[in-house]
């Protein structure tokens, strides 16, 4: 590695970066199937908190992957002469993988807004139907 230049560590250490939020989305997505599950087996005011420490945590994940993906691209496009030629390609790899990560993240923030969406309205009708 040390051999391999300073691009070359940063391209290495990047990659390890991407390759965990891989990991902690798969947990999420398991964690938010089976909140979804909870949300659509039972209307009662537990499932909200729970909802809404989900979308805390896919937020703070946006948060923390928008960035990644902008220094990403930037070392891609090759706006630093600390990065050579031959390490773009690998650069633009790591890049398509941000953006999936992204893209997954906003997938995960839209689920959770509709399990929101769906617990309130449920909560409503069985009052509703309560009082009917």
């Amino acid at each position: 590695m040390r051999k391999e230049g300073a691009d070359h560590l940063t391209y290495a250490l990047l990659d390890a970066v991407v390759d965990g939020y891989f990991q902690v989305l798969e947990e999420l997505g398991d964690a938010l199937e089976a909140l979804e599950e909870e949300v659509l087996g039972s209307a009662d005011t537990e499932t909200l908190p729970a909802i809404y420490a989900a979308r805390r945590e896919v937020i703070d994940l946006r948060r923390s992957v928008w960035p990644l993906r902008e220094v990403v691209s930037a070392l891609e496009r090759g706006e630093s002469p600390l990065v050579q030629k031959a390490m773009q390609v690998y650069l633009r790899d790591i890049y398509d993988h941000t953006v999936q990560v992204a893209e997954t993240v906003e997938t995960y923030r839209d689920t959770v807004a509709g399990m929101a969406t769906i617990s309130i309205a449920m909560l409503a009708w069985f009052r509703r139907k309560r009082w009917l």
